[in-house]
């Protein structure tokens, strides 16, 4: 009977055509050359529906749309919080509230609602809020759900409606108008005390495209146009003060992200905010484009946008002004939410109205192209490829597509821009310091590093020795045996050996640049960089710290130590008088005296670490006749190193 399993190379003996010697076949699901990997080498096959823009035969780089909610029904409107997706769902003829896990892909009704539309959500840790539009009357309502309890319960319902909430750690805002304006003003609930505040000073708040107010970080940002325009206004909730952020004449879709406020006015525009002086800074343009129409949404350092002209999503980085696709399909992809790397939005178009669907941005499909709009730069480029003064290794692009820049990639590492101190010569190392052939660096730039570069062959850096001895101490001067010292150079093999009876060490080694270690067990390891040049002697002593333990019985802060008994060096030896006077010594200053015992006369005592304990007289006070006006003291002092209670009476007679 066979008992174990061989590899022979064919892992399907019964088809021909599939064994080691075979190229893999892309696409097929099989491993056809039977070495344990399906399609290797080949571009992912979601790349077959990338573009290819700039006809250079790759395609471009893209990120997987991965589907939430795609029911019979609509889904719409949704947000992000790590990795729960909130969204509103027709199903069975009213909008209600779902949750989608994307780690488990479970999906949970939050909202039941028969009578009553629920809409817009917003999600943060386990609580969703949401506007619930309630039948009959036609106003509107602010609800949340706690996922935790699995309840619904009502923030903001008072005559009027309130709309479009966002939520934020404790902190709810929304839109709230009443009957009696045209307008409306922005709210804040605080779910520890259960209270609203009203952050606007007049009924003039905004709603443009069905974009409320959003949080953050304690900052609310919302559109109102109090002085006729519509302009952005903040709202810093620790200091309870209320800024202008734009003025111009139509500036909407605010958004925020700890300090950074962005908005759209003919283009993306970003304004930071600093709470310590409240204060604003420069107004500055993240993307001149006038055809972003829905809200643009900011996380970190990128804004995420879609742009109306192929209603595509795209990710703007506000720090480098760098622009990257992330939808590429026939569909109309919008209402972006993002929270660290992933990004939800409505689609519509496969076939039905609305679906939901989200991006991680972490994981690009690598297709092989990192710039579909310029043919020079792909996977197969040789761009980022230099010799000497040749190449592009300075326009500041990853020409070759493999998440390098310029004198980052290794590929530019003898392009003079990224090492402009090149000689023709390792050994003549004109724009270094000398010695050239032990500096750790590619003189030359042919690649080759010192001793290993053959101009470098004749080098005494290269070909001598050099002697190193001297001795090893403790913190206190004495002598370590058996310690070892070790030796680490660059390109070379370890150096090793040890201290013998009193201490000292010393061996012949290559000459070079080394950082030497010295040390034994109980201390702290001592360690020195040291040149030794081809042919010198060289002397070098080590001191290690904190040792364990003394043959005075003491460790390295001169206290007594009783786990010392019994170590030995060089013939001495720690030993305590009994095990009393160990215990009444332990961790004392040496030289600190001790009582061990004492009766009506006398005092036994011991002077630590390892004295014999001794009689002292105590003293006896006798007073003949009264006290007057006695007076007490009582004082803590210090007495060799050692805490002690000081007693002093003083009386008149």
């Amino acid at each position: 009977m066979l008992t174990q399993n061989y590899t022979c190379g064919d892992c399907n003996d019964d088809n021909n055509t599939i064994n080691p010697t075979v190229n893999e076949t892309c696409y097929d699901g099989i491993d056809n050359n039977c070495n344990g990997v399906v399609d290797e080498g080949c571009v992912p096959l979601i790349c077959q529906n990338s573009t290819d823009s700039d006809m250079d035969s790759y395609k471009a780089n893209m990120f997987e749309e991965i589907p939430a909610a795609t029911g019979p029904s609509q889904q719409q409107t949704p947000d992000v919080y790590k990795n729960t997706i909130a969204y509103q769902d027709h199903a069975n003829g009213k909008w209600n509230i779902y949750l989608y896990d994307i780690e488990s892909g479970i999906i949970t009704q939050a909202t039941n609602d028969t009578q009553n539309e629920n809409l817009w959500p917003a999600v943060y840790k386990n609580g969703v809020v949401y506007e619930k539009l309630v039948f009959g009357p036609g106003t509107t309502d602010i609800w949340m759900y706690n996922a935790t309890t699995d309840t619904n319960t009502p923030i903001a319902n008072r005559t009027g409606d309130q709309k479009l909430p966002d939520i934020y750690e404790n902190y709810i805002t929304y839109w709230d108008h009443t009957p009696a304006s045209p307008d409306a003003n922005i709210y804040l609930y605080d779910q520890k005390t259960k209270k609203e505040r009203k952050i606007t000073s007049t009924p003039t708040a905004t709603i443009e495209n069905n974009h409320g107010p959003r949080i953050h970080n304690n900052l609310a940002v919302w559109s109102d146009k109090k002085d006729g325009n519509t302009n952005i206004y903040l709202y810093d909730i620790n200091k309870n003060k209320t800024l202008q952020v734009t003025n111009v004449t139509y500036a909407w879709g605010p958004d925020v992200y700890q300090n950074t406020i962005t908005w759209y006015d003919e283009g993306i525009w970003k304004r930071t905010y600093t709470s310590t002086t409240q204060t604003l800074g420069k107004a500055t343009l993240v993307l001149n484009k006038s055809s972003v129409t829905q809200p643009a949404r900011i996380y970190g350092s990128q804004i995420t946008y879609q742009d109306d002209n192929d209603q595509e999503l795209y990710q703007r980085d506000h720090t480098t002004n760098t622009t990257k696709q992330l939808t590429k399909n026939a569909e109309n992809d919008y209402t972006p939410k993002i929270d660290t790397d992933i990004i939800t939005y409505t689609k519509n178009g496969v076939g039905k109205p609305y679906d939901i669907y989200y991006i991680n941005t972490s994981a690009e499909v690598i297709c092989g192209d990192c710039d579909d709009e310029n043919k020079s730069i792909n996977s197969n480029s040789s761009n980022e490829n230099s010799t000497i003064n040749q190449g592009v290794c300075t326009n500041g692009i990853d020409d070759n597509c493999n998440g390098l820049i310029d004198c980052d990639d290794p590929s530019c590492a003898d392009d003079s821009f990224c090492n402009p101190k090149c000689d023709p010569r390792e050994d003549l190392c004109t724009f270094w310091p000398q010695p050239c052939c032990n500096n750790g660096k590619d003189d030359d730039c042919d690649t080759l590093f010192d001793c290993s570069d053959s101009d470098c062959g004749n080098d005494l850096a290269c070909s001598g020795n050099a002697t190193l001895h001297g001795f090893v101490f403790d913190d206190q001067g004495w002598h370590i045996d058996l310690a070892t010292v070790t030796g680490y150079p660059p390109f070379k093999p370890i150096v090793a050996t040890f201290t013998d009876i009193v201490g000292f060490y010393n061996f012949t080694v290559p000459s070079g640049v080394y950082t030497f270690k010295a040390d034994k067990f109980g201390y702290d390891p001592d360690i020195d960089e040291l040149t030794l040049l081809n042919g010198t002697d060289n002397e070098h002593n080590f001191t290690l710290q904190n040792a364990t333990c003394h043959v005075d019985c003491t460790n390295s802060e001169n206290r007594c130590n009783k786990d010392c008994e019994g170590y030995t060096y060089q013939g001495d030896q720690c030993h305590y008088n009994s095990t009393t006077v160990a215990n009444a010594c332990q961790d004392k200053r040496k030289g600190t005296t001790q009582t061990l015992a004492t009766n009506e006369s006398n005092y036994l005592l011991v002077d630590c670490c390892e004295g014999n304990p001794y009689y002292q007289w105590k003293p006896q006070l006798t007073v003949h006749g009264p006290m007057e006006d006695l007076y007490k003291l009582t004082s803590i002092v210090s007495i060799g190193g050692d805490p002690a209670k000081l007693h002093v009476n003083v009386w008149r007679k």
